[in-house]
């Protein structure tokens, strides 16, 4: 009936925003090559924070060197 309380997770700092749309702007403009090592750098930096984002990125990057 009641939900425990669940801390949300802290977001991510104006950083590791930029980063991560700088990668998304060149993964929409078909450079793969280059958004792979900054998302496996972002998601580097956030392992100890946002582990489970920090997953979702590392599979972006992933995609990423594959489409590369």
């Amino acid at each position: 009936m009641f939900r425990r309380f669940v801390k949300p997770a802290p977001s991510l700092n104006n950083d590791q925003l930029q980063t991560l749309s700088q990668a998304n702007q060149l993964m929409e403009n078909n450079q793969a090559a280059a958004a792979a090592p900054i998302l496996v750098g972002l998601a580097a930096d956030l392992e100890s924070s946002r582990p489970r984002r920090a997953a979702n990125i590392h599979a972006r990057a992933a995609h990423a060197y594959a489409d590369a």
